[in-house]
């Protein structure tokens, strides 16, 4: 079913300016936590988020998408509400050619004294997931209202938003991108910031439910998309069982 995915309404500035002031300056997380009215053990979890930042960034497996993007997207889940999917991803549409001109070249997120430390030196700055635990691509606020634009009047970009978040999931990608639109936010994408597990197997072969493993703020997690794949899960575990106990009765 593919990735964990969430979505964080996230302005350019709050990344451009907020997040790297917080990441270099000794007093930014203390800003941030002012600016987002953010509680003293959030801020204390995005300050050791920030810390372990830096560690990984001296370290010569240091990947700008793995680590920094990621990042970027757990602090956005603890500044504003976002949304969980399984399995519906931006980056999969990065190579259509309609889709090119949504997403932002991150050298225009990140300051520029900071190319050469954390940018690729060639190729593209767009980005996109590189696996698990990764950061994506970000839609700027002017692009997430063409996109939506797009949808209704250009088929080709229906078709292609059709199949990438099928099985109801479409609508729930709408919601965070109506919410970014209506609070002049831009879109950015993580894999497994949050990681619903729907049912835990039992030692003796039976099935309880299982919890949430979240590297953000759990709380600021609309639940629509969780409830989505929980009932997908449990659809292919009652297609599982049919089919054993069909098999047991051949």
């Amino acid at each position: 079913m593919g990735y964990d995915m969430t979505y964080h309404p996230i302005a350019a500035d709050d990344i451009k300016k907020d997040f790297f002031d917080a990441l270099l300056e000794p007093d930014g997380v203390q800003r941030l936590a002012k600016k987002f009215r953010l509680d003293a053990k959030e801020a204390d979890y995005i300050g050791k988020l920030l810390v372990e930042t830096r560690t990984e960034s001296k370290s010569k497996d240091f990947e700008f998408w793995n680590n920094m993007v990621y990042r970027i997207a757990q602090v956005a889940g603890f500044l504003r509400k976002y949304w969980y999917l399984r399995g519906s991803t931006l980056t999969e549409l990065t190579d259509n050619p309609l889709f090119a001109r949504y997403f932002a070249d991150w050298r225009t997120l990140v300051p520029e004294v900071l190319h050469k430390k954390y940018l690729p030196k060639t190729g593209s700055c767009v980005g996109g997931l590189k696996g698990n635990y990764c950061g994506g691509v970000y839609v700027p606020h002017d692009k997430l209202i063409e996109l939506r634009a797009d949808y209704e009047s250009n088929p080709g970009v229906r078709a292609a938003m059709d199949e990438s978040f099928s099985h109801d999931r479409l609508p729930v990608f709408w919601k965070a991108v109506d919410f970014a639109i209506a609070h002049k936010l831009g879109l950015l994408e993580a894999a497994d910031v949050l990681i619903p597990n729907p049912v835990v197997r039992n030692k003796d072969g039976t099935v309880s439910p299982g919890l949430n493993e979240c590297f953000t703020a759990v709380w600021n997690c609309d639940k629509e998309g969780i409830f989505l794949y929980h009932i997908a899960a449990m659809q292919q575990i009652s297609q599982m069982l049919q089919a054993a106990h069909g098999g047991d009765k051949g």
